[in-house]
């Protein structure tokens, strides 16, 4: 017997199995062969469209997929088909239930057990296709008896209506259904063209779908948001130039006139890093910016950034792919068609971001940062809990957003009643870890403190000496003295000195070679970077700001741009929504599209719940106040404060509370650090359970 058996050892054995029948042999003599696979793995492995070479054993020719009969793909030809599900599974299909699908249509749901695939003999198409399912799922319950409201001061409570549990202890299980009504599939020929084909599941003319019923443990959070609430959480500044900038990339992804993600992206880069090009160069608003690219010299830009930007111009002759993507970019943005279609695009760069289309994206996004929060949250409260032991699925319902949280197996395994048990002993105590989920992420926080610090480097003497000893040290007991000495001016500055910041000041400040020009020019490209941002009122990530300020510096040496840019991105690292979204990601196979998220916009509107002080002269005074007003205070202490951090605690710690002759001590329930500004979460326990 092995000595640790991982959870996931048997997750599927609740599930049924799949029959995979292979076709193996010369054309003339085929045999079948079967082969048994998990039912959801087997679903994607051989999703409408997709090439599978997971059977491939004796002969590397032996390459299956599902399609219908007679699939002939034309080349570079988008359309949609039917496919029989006869055809994909014989009768070894079993009716599970009936459901709505849409507003008076009714679709049934087969649970398959064998998968009929094809053998690939279609010479012009190459191995690299593939397809994604598209998923649905439905969530019933009998009913909710174990719904739990919330405290009265918790952040949550404009927006989160309650939290209620359903489990097999209770006799009250989700019933799960999770189907598949097709695929999205991408056809990839050997003349390096591609056909985009969606396939539908279908019975006799009926839209079907296939999947399976679970019962599982489970946990519903229900939100609600306006329209108007929605539109006026993006309206802070900070917020409005982070969502500037997606709203745009995810236009560009679901055009229609690009023919895959990645080709979106890429003109997306390339058009975007022209217009911010132009509107530092001339001085341009972004507006005119976008109107200059018609212009003659405009296109020329267009044709030639894109070159350096990628170093797409110094391709070798051999690199026939890459030259084949080059010259399909530039095609593309030659075609005046696609520019008038592009910066019809980038309007919402400039213009008030509102409409439907705006709404439908914010709503995906505050969904999908929601959903990441509540599997960080889990993931904090039960650090044993994987990624793959739990599924997170939003489902918006006018303005009320349903996060139903369920277990990946049937039958309940405990994870859902231990989230219970600790939620109950201490909502409040939760939902505080739900909301430190929105707060900045190490990576954030790192790249503040290394701005701080090139700043203060410029004119603080000990760090000044401290950085020298570090940089002119020869043994290695000098090192480890210097940068003794280097950590405890940074603990001064209440700099935190974990693994990312340590690694980041080693690597960019500290690494070989760095001198104090070095530490000038690292300053200088921060200062640039963040001064752009402010300028055009956009978030602009690592790869187009390493390239503008490349640009900049070029004039002034004899190097080349593409080695000035790989110069300054080695330096700079990134930041902006790139960093935010790793903080709340979270996976789920059954969800399909756009998985983007913003924790911006949940700081936003957590933010305002609690009064907010700033230390100061009368800090005592209005501090006794607002408790008494609110039960809970946050207290915002500057950094050129720091040093006083313990006797503000000290002094809070004996301020007493009169209420109705009575005395109550307040406290300090937590201490956070934002970017520059330590806060003091200071609460009357009394008053807020």
């Amino acid at each position: 017997m092995p000595e640790f058996i991982p959870a996931t050892l048997f997750s599927e054995l609740i599930l049924p199995s799949l029959d995979i029948s292979l076709l193996r042999g010369s054309r003339e003599a085929r045999t079948q062969e079967l082969q048994s696979m998990g039912f959801f793995q087997g679903l994607k492995e051989y999703a409408p469209g997709r090439i599978s070479k997971r059977f491939t054993l004796n002969n590397r020719y032996e390459t299956d997929w599902l399609v219908p009969e007679g699939f002939e793909p034309e080349v570079g030809v988008d359309y949609e088909i039917d496919f029989e599900v006869e055809d994909a599974f014989g009768l070894n299909k079993d009716f599970i239930k009936e459901i709505i699908y849409k507003p008076g249509t009714q679709m049934k749901i087969y649970q398959p057990r064998q998968i009929l695939t094809k053998r690939l003999e279609l010479k012009n198409v190459t191995e690299t296709s593939n397809a994604f399912l598209n998923w649905e799922s439905i969530f019933e319950i009998d009913e909710d008896k174990h719904q739990l409201s919330l405290p009265a001061n918790c952040d949550w409570k404009r927006h989160l209506s309650n939290v209620c549990f359903f489990e097999h202890k209770h006799m009250q299980p989700i019933e799960v259904t999770r189907y598949t009504t097709g695929s999205n599939a991408q056809i990839k020929f050997k003349t390096k063209e591609a056909s985009n084909i969606k396939l539908n599941w279908q019975e006799q003319g009926e839209s079907v779908g296939i999947g399976t019923i679970l019962f599982v443990d489970g946990m519903r959070w229900n939100f609600t948001f306006s329209d108007e609430q929605l539109l006026s959480l993006g309206t802070n500044e900070n917020v409005e130039s982070s969502l500037r900038f997606s709203f745009v990339q995810d236009c560009f992804v679901n055009s229609s006139i690009f023919n895959n993600t990645f080709q979106a992206n890429w003109v997306f880069e390339c058009v975007t890093t022209t217009v911010i090009f132009i509107s530092t160069q001339k001085n341009l608003s972004l507006q005119d910016s976008i109107t200059f690219l018609s212009s003659k010299e405009g296109r020329e830009l267009l044709n030639t950034i894109p070159l350096e930007l990628f170093q797409l111009n110094v391709l070798s002759e051999d690199e026939d792919e890459e030259q084949a993507l080059q010259s399909e970019l530039i095609s593309l943005l030659s075609n005046d068609l696609i520019i008038g279609e592009i910066s019809n695009l980038l309007t919402p760069l400039y213009t008030e971001l509102s409409g439907d289309s705006y709404i439908s994206w914010l709503r995906i996004l505050m969904s999908n940062t929601l959903s990441g929060g509540i599997n960080q949250l889990v993931s904090t409260v039960l650090p044993d809990v994987g990624d793959n032991d739990l599924n997170v699925d939003p489902v918006w319902m006018g303005d009320d957003l349903t996060i139903w949280l369920t277990e990946n197996e049937s039958g309940g395994v405990g994870i859902i009643n231990r989230f219970e048990n600790v939620y109950s002993s201490d909502p409040l105590n939760i939902l505080n870890h739900f909301s430190r989920s929105f707060q900045a992420g190490d990576y954030e926080q790192v790249d503040f403190d290394i701005h701080q610090l090139l700043s203060k480097l410029e004119c603080d003497e000990n760090l000044k000496s401290s950085f020298k000893a570090h940089r002119d040290s020869q043994k290695f007991s000098a090192r480890v003295k210097a940068n003794s000495t280097i950590n405890d001016n940074l603990r001064k500055m209440g700099v935190i000195l974990s693994h990312n910041f340590n690694s980041i000041l080693h690597t960019r400040v500290l690494k070989a070679g760095s001198s104090k020009e070095t530490d000038k020019d690292l300053k200088n490209w921060m200062d640039r970077w963040r001064e752009i941002e402010k300028e055009l009122k956009i978030e602009i990530p690592l790869n187009i700001a390493s390239f503008l300020i490349a640009k900049e510096i070029t004039s002034d040496t004899n190097v080349t741009i593409n080695k000035l840019k790989d110069k300054v991105i080695g330096q700079l690292w990134p930041r902006g929504n790139v960093i935010r979204q790793s903080s709340t990601q979270f996976y789920n196979r059954f969800l399909n599209g756009n998985n983007r998220t913003e924790r911006l916009l949940v700081e936003q509107m957590i933010s305002g719940n609690g009064e907010i002080i700033n230390y100061g002269n009368n800090w005592e005074v209005e501090l006794h106040k607002a408790i008494i007003r609110k039960g809970i205070v946050k207290l915002v202490i500057s950094s050129e404060h720091l040093s006083k951090l313990n006797q503000i605690i000290l002094k809070i710690n004996t301020i007493q509370i009169d209420q109705l002759g009575m005395f109550f001590h307040i406290r300090v329930n937590r201490i956070d650090r934002q970017l520059g500004e330590i806060i003091l979460f200071v609460e009357l326990a009394e008053a807020i359970q």
